[in-house]
Protein backbone atom coordinates (compact mmCIF):
# COMPACT_ATOMS: atom_id res chain seq x y z
CA UNK A 1 0.00 0.00 0.00
CA UNK A 2 1.25 3.48 -0.88
CA UNK A 3 1.88 5.34 2.36
CA UNK A 4 1.96 8.89 0.98
CA UNK A 5 0.61 10.36 -2.25
CA UNK A 6 2.75 12.60 -4.41
CA UNK A 7 3.28 16.25 -3.54
CA UNK A 8 3.84 18.08 -6.80
CA UNK A 9 6.84 20.26 -7.52
CA UNK A 10 6.16 23.97 -7.85
CA UNK A 11 6.24 23.80 -11.65
CA UNK A 12 3.88 20.81 -11.79
CA UNK A 13 1.54 22.30 -9.18
CA UNK A 14 0.97 25.33 -11.41
CA UNK A 15 -0.09 23.13 -14.32
CA UNK A 16 -2.35 21.06 -12.06
CA UNK A 17 -3.96 24.20 -10.64
CA UNK A 18 -4.58 25.56 -14.15
CA UNK A 19 -6.22 22.27 -15.16
CA UNK A 20 -8.38 22.23 -12.03
CA UNK A 21 -9.69 25.69 -12.86
CA UNK A 22 -11.02 24.60 -16.25
CA UNK A 23 -14.78 24.30 -16.55
CA UNK A 24 -14.42 21.46 -19.04
CA UNK A 25 -11.80 18.88 -18.11
CA UNK A 26 -10.08 17.17 -21.04
CA UNK A 27 -8.25 13.89 -20.19
CA UNK A 28 -6.18 14.28 -23.37
CA UNK A 29 -4.14 16.90 -21.56
CA UNK A 30 -2.38 14.01 -19.85
CA UNK A 31 -0.60 13.17 -23.11
CA UNK A 32 0.38 16.70 -24.11
CA UNK A 33 4.08 17.08 -24.92
CA UNK A 34 4.41 19.99 -22.50
CA UNK A 35 3.18 17.72 -19.70
CA UNK A 36 5.93 15.14 -20.22
CA UNK A 37 7.73 16.43 -17.14
CA UNK A 38 4.64 15.91 -14.94
CA UNK A 39 4.18 12.33 -16.11
CA UNK A 40 7.85 11.65 -15.46
CA UNK A 41 7.59 13.24 -12.01
CA UNK A 42 4.58 11.09 -11.18
CA UNK A 43 6.18 7.88 -12.45
CA UNK A 44 9.45 8.52 -10.68
CA UNK A 45 7.69 9.20 -7.38
CA UNK A 46 5.40 6.18 -7.44
CA UNK A 47 8.05 3.73 -8.66
CA UNK A 48 9.94 4.68 -5.50
CA UNK A 49 6.86 4.79 -3.24
CA UNK A 50 5.79 1.33 -4.43
CA UNK A 51 9.23 -0.19 -4.09
CA UNK A 52 9.38 -0.90 -7.85
CA UNK A 53 6.34 -3.18 -7.58
CA UNK A 54 3.25 -3.06 -9.80
CA UNK A 55 0.28 -1.80 -7.82
CA UNK A 56 -1.95 -4.67 -9.02
CA UNK A 57 0.15 -7.81 -9.47
CA UNK A 58 2.80 -6.87 -6.89
CA UNK A 59 5.54 -8.05 -9.24
CA UNK A 60 8.89 -6.22 -9.52
CA UNK A 61 9.80 -4.40 -12.71
CA UNK A 62 12.99 -2.62 -13.78
CA UNK A 63 13.31 0.61 -11.85
CA UNK A 64 16.18 2.11 -13.86
CA UNK A 65 14.00 3.11 -16.79
CA UNK A 66 10.57 4.76 -16.50
CA UNK A 67 9.59 3.45 -19.93
CA UNK A 68 8.87 0.06 -18.34
CA UNK A 69 6.07 1.58 -16.29
CA UNK A 70 2.60 2.93 -17.02
CA UNK A 71 1.27 5.88 -15.08
CA UNK A 72 -1.95 4.43 -13.70
CA UNK A 73 -5.24 6.27 -13.10
CA UNK A 74 -7.14 4.09 -10.64
CA UNK A 75 -10.42 5.71 -11.67
CA UNK A 76 -9.82 5.86 -15.44
CA UNK A 77 -9.14 9.31 -16.82
CA UNK A 78 -11.51 8.76 -19.74
CA UNK A 79 -14.43 8.37 -17.31
CA UNK A 80 -13.23 10.68 -14.54
CA UNK A 81 -11.23 13.49 -16.18
CA UNK A 82 -11.76 15.67 -13.10
CA UNK A 83 -9.33 13.40 -11.23
CA UNK A 84 -6.64 13.48 -13.91
CA UNK A 85 -3.98 14.83 -11.53
CA UNK A 86 -5.54 13.77 -8.22
CA UNK A 87 -2.58 12.38 -6.21
CA UNK A 88 -4.49 9.45 -4.64
CA UNK A 89 -5.85 8.45 -8.05
CA UNK A 90 -2.33 7.91 -9.35
CA UNK A 91 0.11 5.01 -9.14
CA UNK A 92 2.34 3.00 -11.46
CA UNK A 93 1.42 -0.36 -12.94
CA UNK A 94 3.09 -2.83 -15.24
CA UNK A 95 1.88 -2.38 -18.84
CA UNK A 96 0.07 -5.74 -18.88
CA UNK A 97 -2.00 -5.16 -15.73
CA UNK A 98 -2.77 -1.66 -16.93
CA UNK A 99 -3.80 -2.95 -20.35
CA UNK A 100 -6.18 -5.55 -18.91
CA UNK A 101 -7.73 -3.10 -16.45
CA UNK A 102 -7.98 -0.55 -19.25
CA UNK A 103 -10.87 1.92 -18.85
CA UNK A 104 -13.10 -0.27 -16.70
CA UNK A 105 -15.10 1.59 -14.07
CA UNK A 106 -14.26 0.38 -10.56
CA UNK A 107 -16.29 2.91 -8.56
CA UNK A 108 -18.92 1.41 -6.28
CA UNK A 109 -22.06 3.48 -5.79
CA UNK A 110 -22.85 7.00 -6.86
CA UNK A 111 -20.35 9.40 -8.31
CA UNK A 112 -19.54 12.47 -6.23
CA UNK A 113 -17.79 15.76 -6.85
CA UNK A 114 -14.91 14.89 -4.54
CA UNK A 115 -12.57 11.94 -4.87
CA UNK A 116 -13.78 9.08 -2.62
CA UNK A 117 -11.34 8.28 0.19
CA UNK A 118 -13.08 5.11 1.40
CA UNK A 119 -11.74 1.71 0.34
CA UNK A 120 -15.29 0.35 0.09
CA UNK A 121 -15.99 2.73 -2.79
CA UNK A 122 -13.70 0.70 -5.08
CA UNK A 123 -14.42 -2.78 -6.44
CA UNK A 124 -10.73 -3.71 -6.81
CA UNK A 125 -7.69 -3.21 -4.61
CA UNK A 126 -6.90 0.50 -4.38
CA UNK A 127 -3.13 0.96 -3.92
CA UNK A 128 -3.60 4.00 -1.66
CA UNK A 129 -6.30 2.53 0.58
CA UNK A 130 -5.75 -1.25 0.48
CA UNK A 131 -2.92 -3.65 1.17
CA UNK A 132 -2.79 -6.01 -1.83
CA UNK A 133 -1.81 -9.08 0.18
CA UNK A 134 -4.74 -8.65 2.55
CA UNK A 135 -7.01 -9.33 -0.41
CA UNK A 136 -4.89 -11.67 -2.53
CA UNK A 137 -2.59 -14.61 -1.79
CA UNK A 138 0.34 -15.55 -4.02
CA UNK A 139 1.50 -19.17 -4.10
CA UNK A 140 4.79 -20.35 -5.61
CA UNK A 141 5.30 -16.90 -7.06
CA UNK A 142 2.75 -17.27 -9.87
CA UNK A 143 -0.62 -18.54 -8.56
CA UNK A 144 -2.96 -15.78 -7.33
CA UNK A 145 -5.84 -16.69 -5.05
CA UNK A 146 -8.45 -14.29 -3.65
CA UNK A 147 -8.95 -13.74 0.06
CA UNK A 148 -11.84 -11.33 -0.41
CA UNK A 149 -14.37 -10.39 -3.11
CA UNK A 150 -12.22 -7.33 -3.84
CA UNK A 151 -9.22 -9.61 -4.31
CA UNK A 152 -11.20 -11.84 -6.67
CA UNK A 153 -12.26 -8.81 -8.70
CA UNK A 154 -8.66 -7.59 -8.91
CA UNK A 155 -7.43 -11.00 -10.09
CA UNK A 156 -10.13 -11.12 -12.74
CA UNK A 157 -9.93 -7.51 -13.94
CA UNK A 158 -6.12 -7.41 -14.22
CA UNK A 159 -5.98 -11.04 -15.36
CA UNK A 160 -3.46 -12.11 -12.74
CA UNK A 161 -4.07 -15.70 -13.78
CA UNK A 162 -1.84 -15.01 -16.77
CA UNK A 163 1.29 -15.89 -14.79
CA UNK A 164 0.12 -19.45 -14.17
CA UNK A 165 -1.17 -19.74 -17.74
CA UNK A 166 2.17 -18.62 -19.17
CA UNK A 167 4.21 -20.88 -16.91
CA UNK A 168 2.06 -23.91 -17.70
CA UNK A 169 2.07 -23.17 -21.41
CA UNK A 170 -1.71 -23.32 -21.50
CA UNK A 171 -3.77 -21.95 -24.33
CA UNK A 172 -4.94 -18.50 -23.25
CA UNK A 173 -8.26 -19.15 -24.98
CA UNK A 174 -9.28 -21.16 -21.92
CA UNK A 175 -9.82 -17.85 -20.14
CA UNK A 176 -12.65 -17.19 -22.57
CA UNK A 177 -14.25 -20.55 -21.81
CA UNK A 178 -17.00 -19.88 -19.27
CA UNK A 179 -16.93 -23.46 -17.98
CA UNK A 180 -13.22 -23.24 -17.20
CA UNK A 181 -13.61 -19.96 -15.34
CA UNK A 182 -16.58 -21.21 -13.33
CA UNK A 183 -14.66 -24.34 -12.31
CA UNK A 184 -11.59 -22.31 -11.36
CA UNK A 185 -13.62 -19.90 -9.23
CA UNK A 186 -15.37 -22.81 -7.53
CA UNK A 187 -12.02 -24.34 -6.51
CA UNK A 188 -10.78 -21.00 -5.19
CA UNK A 189 -13.90 -19.71 -3.50
CA UNK A 190 -16.27 -22.55 -2.58
CA UNK A 191 -16.37 -24.14 0.88
CA UNK A 192 -18.47 -27.09 -0.31
CA UNK A 193 -16.13 -30.10 -0.59
CA UNK A 194 -18.33 -31.90 -3.10
CA UNK A 195 -18.44 -28.86 -5.39
CA UNK A 196 -14.68 -28.39 -5.09
CA UNK A 197 -14.02 -32.05 -6.00
CA UNK A 198 -16.30 -31.80 -9.02
CA UNK A 199 -14.61 -28.59 -10.13
CA UNK A 200 -11.14 -30.13 -9.73
CA UNK A 201 -12.26 -33.05 -11.88
CA UNK A 202 -13.39 -30.60 -14.56
CA UNK A 203 -10.09 -28.74 -14.43
CA UNK A 204 -8.13 -31.99 -14.69
CA UNK A 205 -10.16 -32.94 -17.76
CA UNK A 206 -9.49 -29.54 -19.32
CA UNK A 207 -5.79 -29.93 -18.48
CA UNK A 208 -5.74 -33.34 -20.14
CA UNK A 209 -7.29 -31.89 -23.29
CA UNK A 210 -4.77 -29.07 -23.26
CA UNK A 211 -1.86 -31.48 -22.83
CA UNK A 212 -3.08 -33.55 -25.78
CA UNK A 213 -3.44 -30.40 -27.87
CA UNK A 214 0.05 -29.23 -26.92
CA UNK A 215 1.62 -32.59 -27.76
CA UNK A 216 -0.20 -32.65 -31.10
CA UNK A 217 0.92 -29.10 -31.90
CA UNK A 218 4.51 -29.96 -30.98
CA UNK A 219 4.39 -33.06 -33.15
CA UNK A 220 3.05 -31.08 -36.08
CA UNK A 221 5.74 -28.45 -35.60
CA UNK A 222 8.44 -31.13 -35.53
CA UNK A 223 7.07 -32.79 -38.67
CA UNK A 224 6.83 -29.43 -40.42
CA UNK A 225 10.41 -28.71 -39.46
CA UNK A 226 11.55 -32.05 -40.85
CA UNK A 227 9.78 -31.33 -44.10
CA UNK A 228 11.49 -27.97 -44.35
CA UNK A 229 14.86 -29.59 -43.71
CA UNK A 230 14.25 -32.20 -46.42
CA UNK A 231 13.28 -29.46 -48.86
CA UNK A 232 16.40 -27.50 -48.02
CA UNK A 233 18.59 -30.58 -48.53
Amino acid sequence: MIQNAITYSEQAAKVVAAYSSLALKDPNQWDLKENDFIREEIKRYYVSAQGSLCCYCGKPYPADSLRYWDGEHILPKSLYPEFLFEPVNLAVACPICNSWKSHKDILVGKRGKKYPKNSAKFSIVHPHFDELWEHVSLYLGFIYSPKTPKGAKTIDMCYLGRFAVELAGWDDRFRLDERFMIAARTVLESKDEAKINAAVASLLLIGQVQLSRSLLDNRKSAEFGDDLQETAD
